[in-house]
C-alpha cells in the first residue's frame, strides 16, 4: 500500500513538472512590445531647417529581431542627415541599419537579436521645408510620434529649441492628441524659457497622434526666397538662364535648393507650344515670394493639326451611316394582313420584329405546339394565406423526334430542353433547371442563323452588336494611347472631347444597332406588322373569318405582339368553349374567352419567370485649421 502511494505521488509530481514546463515554454513563446518613452528634441535653425532627435525606449517581451521607423515626408521638401545612435552614443552602421527612401517615406530599419529587455535608440534626421511662414508669424506644425503603430506609448515629451531668445508673449503653443483629423486639444505644454518650449503626454493609445504647434515671431528664422511658376494651358519644362532643368510646371523654386540668390531669366517650353511673351527676368532674395504666370500659345503648324481629333467622330458617323444604308427598310404604308408572312412561326416573327427572343416568345411557341396537338397545358390552383396561386403543367401528347416533319428543328430542341426524358413537367421545375439557359441560347442562335440562311437577315444581331462593341473598345484603346502619346501636342480637352463624342456615337450605335434586314426581311417585317394590325382590330377586317379555330391558330402570334387581350375581345360572342389542349382547374365555372386569355397571360408570366431564373443560374495649425496628424512628420513604427 505504501509503495502504491509513493507511485501515485511520483506520477503527480511528474505531471506537475511537465505542466510547469509547458506553461513556461508557452509564456516564453508569447511576444509583446510597447514604448516606455518617446522623447523628441527639435532644434530649429536660422536657415529654416530643423534637426529632430527621437529618443525611443522600447519594452520587448519575447524574442525580437528588428524595428522599423517610417518618417512621413508629407508637406516636407526633403529629409537628410539620417542617423541612429545607441544608448552609449555610438552611431549604428553596416548590417545594423538599413535606410531606404521613396516618394512617401524615409524608412529606417534596425537589425538585432534581443529577448525580454528594454532598449533605447536615438533616431536623428534633418528636415527641410518643414516650417510654415505666414504674414504675422512663423510656425512649426509637427507630428512628433509615429501614428501608424499598434502599441501604446507610455510617456511622450517634446522639446522645441528656437534659434534665439524671444519674448514669451510672442510665443504660442497648441497640442493635439487623438486619432487622425481629431481636434481634441491638450493643455500639457509650457514655455520652459525664452527659447525652449515643452510638450508632454501619457499613455498615447495605438494609432493616436501627438501633434505639436509652436508659433514664434518672424525674423528669427530665415524664410528662403521662392518663385512659383505656372504655365497655361499645359505643363511645360522650366529653363533657368536658358539651361534645361528636370522641373515641370507648376513648380515652386526655392532659394538654395532649386535656384541661387540673385538675378536670373526664366522661360518654359513644350513641344508645339511657345511663350506668348519673352523670357522673364527675376530676382531671387531671402524672404521674397514671387508668382510668375506664363501663357503658352500654339505654333502655327499645331493650330492646323488641332482640328484633326474632331475628324474622328465625324469619320465614325459617316462610316456607320454608310453601313446602315446597306440594311433594307420598308417605306410602304401599313396595311392590315390576314396571316403571318411566309408562314413564319410565332418565334420567327418575334425575332424578325425586334431581333430578340423574349420569354413571351417561348410561351407563344408552347401555345402554338399545344394548338397543333403536341402539348397539353394543365392549370393547377394552390390556395395560400395570400390567396390563390396558379401553376401550370406541360404534358407531352406526341413524341418529339427528328422524324416528326411537323416540328421545326428549333421546336424539337425547345421541347427537349423543356421535357428532357419526362412526359410531364411543371413550369416551376424549370426555374431550377441549370441547363435551360444554355439550351435557350442555342435555340436563339439557331433561329437567327435560320433567318440568315433564308435570306431574311444579312447577319445575326449578335454579330452586329459585336461589331459595334469592337468599335467601342477600339476607340477606348486608341483614346488611351492617343492621350499618352499626343497629350504634349494637343490640349487634353481637344482629345478628350473628340474621344467622348466618338464613344457616345459608338455606344448609341451598340445599344440601338439596327436589325440587319435584307430586302426580303424588310418586306416580311412590314407584312408582320400589318398582321399585328389585323390582330388588334379584327372587327374592321374580314369579321366573318373570326372563327374559334382562327382564334386558337393566331393566339400565339397575338402573344408575341402583346395584343392577346385585344384579340380575345373580338371573340366574346364567338369563342365559348374551352379548347381541348387546355385543362382548367375550375371547369364548373362558365367559360369565357377573356378568362381563358387571362390564364394564357398567367402562363406567360410563369414561363417568363422560369426562363429568367434558369438563365441566371449560369493648412496652418493655428487659425482654426489645425487637427491631430495635420502637420508634417508622423509615419509609422513596427517590429518583429
Amino acid at each position: 500500500m505504501k509503495t502504491k502511494n509513493l507511485s501515485i505521488l511520483l506520477v503527480f509530481f511528474i505531471i506537475l513538472g511537465f505542466s510547469l514546463f509547458i506553461g513556461t515554454s508557452l509564456k516564453g513563446a508569447e511576444k509583446s512590445w510597447d514604448f516606455e518613452k518617446w522623447q523628441v528634441d527639435i532644434e530649429i535653425n536660422k536657415d529654416g531647417t530643423f534637426l529632430v532627435k527621437e529618443k525611443q525606449t522600447f519594452n520587448f517581451q519575447g524574442n525580437f529581431h528588428w524595428i522599423k521607423r517610417d518618417i512621413l515626408k508629407q508637406r516636407l521638401r526633403k529629409i537628410t542627415d539620417v542617423a541612429v545612435f545607441d544608448e552609449s552614443g555610438r552611431e549604428l552602421s553596416g548590417g545594423e541599419i538599413e535606410i531606404q527612401e521613396d516618394e512617401q517615406y524615409v524608412s529606417i530599419k534596425l537589425n538585432f537579436d534581443l529577448t525580454n529587455t528594454q532598449k533605447t535608440w536615438t533616431f536623428q534626421y534633418r528636415v527641410h521645408g518643414g516650417l510654415g511662414f505666414f504674414p504675422e508669424y512663423d510656425e512649426i506644425y509637427w507630428n512628433a510620434i509615429s501614428s501608424e503603430r499598434e502599441v501604446l506609448i507610455k510617456n511622450v515629451e517634446v522639446l522645441v529649441f528656437l534659434p534665439e531668445k524671444v519674448e514669451e508673449e510672442e510665443i504660442r503653443q497648441l497640442l493635439y492628441i487623438g486619432s487622425f483629423g481629431g481636434k481634441n486639444q491638450s493643455l500639457n505644454y509650457k514655455i520652459v524659457d525664452s527659447k525652449t518650449l515643452k510638450f508632454r503626454g501619457e499613455n498615447i493609445s495605438p494609432f493616436e497622434n501627438f501633434t505639436i504647434v509652436a508659433a514664434f515671431p518672424k525674423g528669427i528664422v530665415q524664410n528662403p526666397g521662392s518663385i512659383k511658376i505656372i504655365s497655361n494651358p499645359l505643363p511645360a519644362e522650366v529653363l533657368i538662364d536658358d539651361k534645361k532643368t528636370s522641373l515641370i510646371t507648376p513648380v515652386i523654386l526655392e532659394q538654395g535648393y532649386d535656384i541661387a540668390e540673385g538675378d536670373h531669366t526664366i522661360s518654359v517650353e513644350t513641344f508645339g507650344w511657345k511663350m506668348e511673351d519673352e523670357k522673364r527676368n527675376i530676382s531671387v532674395e531671402a524672404g521674397k515670394e514671387e508668382v510668375i504666370e506664363i501663357t503658352l500659345i500654339k505654333k502655327q503648324w499645331l493650330k492646323v493639326l488641332s482640328f484633326l481629333p474632331f475628324l474622328i467622330p465625324l469619320g465614325l458617323l459617316i462610316f456607320i451611316f454608310k453601313r446602315r444604308q446597306k440594311y433594307s427598310k420598308s417605306k410602304k404604308t401599313m396595311i392590315a394582313q390576314y396571316e403571318p408572312p411566309d408562314n413564319l412561326s410565332p418565334l420567327e416573327v418575334g425575332a424578325l420584329i425586334d431581333a430578340q427572343i423574349q420569354p413571351r416568345d417561348i410561351t407563344a411557341v408552347i401555345i402554338d405546339l399545344a394548338f397543333r396537338g403536341h402539348i397539353k397545358i394543365k392549370e393547377n390552383i394552390e390556395k395560400g394565406f395570400f390567396g390563390i396561386k396558379r401553376k401550370y403543367s406541360l404534358i407531352k401528347t406526341k413524341k418529339f423526334s427528328s422524324k416528326n416533319k411537323d416540328l421545326k428543328d428549333y421546336e424539337e430542341s425547345l421541347c427537349s430542353a423543356l421535357f428532357g426524358l419526362k412526359d410531364q413537367v411543371e413550369t416551376d421545375e424549370l426555374k431550377n433547371k441549370i441547363s435551360l439557359g444554355k439550351d435557350l441560347k442555342k435555340i436563339k442562335d439557331k433561329i437567327f442563323e435560320q433567318l440568315v440562311d433564308n435570306n431574311y437577315l444579312k447577319t445575326t444581331p449578335g454579330k452586329e452588336a459585336m461589331f459595334y462593341l469592337g468599335i467601342f473598345l477600339m476607340i477606348m484603346i486608341a483614346g488611351v494611347i492617343s492621350l499618352i502619346l499626343l497629350s504634349s501636342i494637343f490640349k487634353y480637352i481637344y482629345l478628350a472631347q473628340s474621344l467622348i463624342v466618338s464613344l457616345i456615337v459608338a455606344f448609341i450605335s451598340l445599344i440601338f444597332s439596327p436589325i440587319p434586314l435584307t430586302e426580303k426581311g424588310a418586306e416580311a417585317k412590314w407584312y408582320a406588322l400589318g398582321f399585328k394590325e389585323y390582330l388588334q382590330v379584327a372587327e374592321r377586317f374580314r369579321l366573318g373569318a373570326c372563327t374559334p379555330e382562327t382564334f386558337e391558330k393566331y393566339l400565339s402570334y397575338a402573344l408575341v405582339f402583346k395584343v392577346e387581350e385585344k384579340w380575345a375581345n373580338r371573340f366574346l360572342e364567338i369563342y365559348k368553349k374551352q379548347p381541348s389542349w387546355f385543362e382548367s382547374s375550375q371547369p364548373m365555372f362558365p367559360f369565357t374567352v377573356i378568362s381563358f386569355t387571362n390564364n394564357i397571360s398567367s402562363l406567360a408570366n410563369s414561363v417568363s419567370g422560369a426562363m429568367i431564373s434558369g438563365s441566371a443560374s449560369s493648412s496652418s495649425g493655428f487659425g482654426g485649421g489645425g487637427f491631430s496628424c495635420g502637420g508634417g512628420g508622423g509615419g509609422g513604427s513596427s517590429t518583429g
